[in-house]
Order: C-alpha cells, then structure tokens, then sequence
C-alpha cells in the first residue's frame, strides 16, 4: 500500500511544478500575497551561418615512415585542393596529428599481442561562412585524398536575436498559462515577481547542396527558451 501511494504522489508532483498558487505572507504582518508560478516554452529561429568540417586523412603501414611518409604527402593533396575552392589559411586548421601502432589479435590462451603494423592520422578542421559549401568541401577532400568525414557542424554564430524572439514567446506562453489559472481560481494577474530562463538550440532540417556535391542540409537553429515566471494575483 505505500508503494502504491508513493507512485501516485511521483505522478502528481510535475503538475503542482508547472502550475503552483502560493500565498506569501506580506511585510510587517500585512496580508499576504498569493502568487501562481508557470512554465512557458518559446523558440527562435536562426539560418545557420557558418559551416564546420572535420576531414582526415588515415594511412595504415608496416612500418611508422611507411605510414606517415603517403599520409604527409595526401595531406598537402587535400589542402591545395581546398585552397583551390578559395578556402583562405584562416579557414583551414590541423585539428590532430596521430601515429600509433596496430597489434594483432590473439587466437589461443597465452599468446601475446604483437606490433603489426602503424596507422598515421591527420585531421583537418575547415571553417566557412560559405555555408552551401559544406558538400563541396566534403567531396573535394575525399577526391583529393581524404578517407574519413569526422564532423560536419552547421552553427549559428549570429544568435541573439533568434533567443530574444524565442524568450518573448516563452514569456507570452507564461503569461497565457498564468491568466488561465488566475481565471479558475476566480483572480486576477498582477505583476511579474521573477523571471527564471534557460536556453538550448537544435539544428533542424533545411536545403540541400546542389546537384553533384555530397548532399548537406544548411538548415536553421531553433533556440528554445524556456522561463519559469512568477505573477502576482490580485
């Protein structure tokens, strides 16, 4: 049976959360207040503006020279190549150098692992404004010589006012919320007493890269903010 009661009152907790009426007791020995406490939600929306490219160029060999000597040599192929796009050194970094070695796998009890060979790995980081770019940096590198794609980030930098028009339909969204509990309790809204925010953002789907580019979706950002507003009622 408390089991039971204790699962019930873990299912009514977010609801008293979201929605709360509270009466504070006034200075001095005054009346007090009663206040409603709502969660509002509001989203901002933002075009992406920069585009973020992680490539890699990976050689595996017997020997350390072996490997690192093509990998150096691919390296250089992928970096003109990216210049060739206009790509500036301001927006082409060295993000990793690695060279470790391979070992074998073991097949019976008491076997040990043993060096077989070495794997050299260079990671590029490209950075552009040139956002619609992003599937054609991807398929030069790889033609050029890169084998692997690490990351592709599409970011908004320019942000503040995708999170201000999101903040201001969180804090309406509040406020509608406020004005209906008011109402059911026979009250009217009064001023706002606090204001707690929060921010996150998520990219979300957008246009492609043309036709003969490795297809990446520019997109948007939504900002959501969500506010923890305090009212008073009168």
């Amino acid at each position: 049976m408390k089991s039971g009661s204790r699962k019930a009152l873990l299912y009514v907790l977010p609801l008293v959360l979201v929605v709360s009426l509270v009466a504070v007791s006034g200075c001095g020995g005054g009346a007090s207040k009663e206040r409603v406490t709502v969660l509002g939600t509001g989203v901002g929306k933002a075009s992406a503006d920069e585009a973020r490219v992680t490539v890699a160029v990976v050689t595996d060999a017997e020997t350390v020279q072996q490997a690192v000597a093509p990998n150096n040599q691919k390296v250089q192929a992928v970096l003109a190549a990216l210049k060739g796009l206009g790509l500036d050194d301001k927006s082409l970094k060295t993000e990793t150098v690695e060279v470790y070695p391979e070992y074998s796998q073991p097949e019976f009890e008491g076997e040990t692992e043993e060096i077989i060979g070495y794997s050299a790995t260079n990671r590029i980081r490209v950075t552009t404004k040139k956002v619609d770019m992003a599937g054609q940096i991807i398929e030069t590198a790889l033609a050029a010589g890169a084998n692997s794609v690490d990351t592709l980030e599409m970011v908004t930098t320019a942000k503040a006012a995708a999170q201000a028009a999101g903040l201001k339909e969180a804090i309406n969204n509040a406020r509608k919320k406020a004005e209906a509990a008011a109402a059911a309790s026979g009250r009217k809204l009064g001023k706002v007493v606090s204001v707690l925010e929060e921010t996150g953002y998520e990219p979300i789907g957008g246009a492609g890269a043309g036709d003969g580019e490795v297809p990446v979706t520019t997109g948007q950002n939504e900002f959501t903010v969500r506010v923890r507003v305090t009212f008073e009622l009168k």
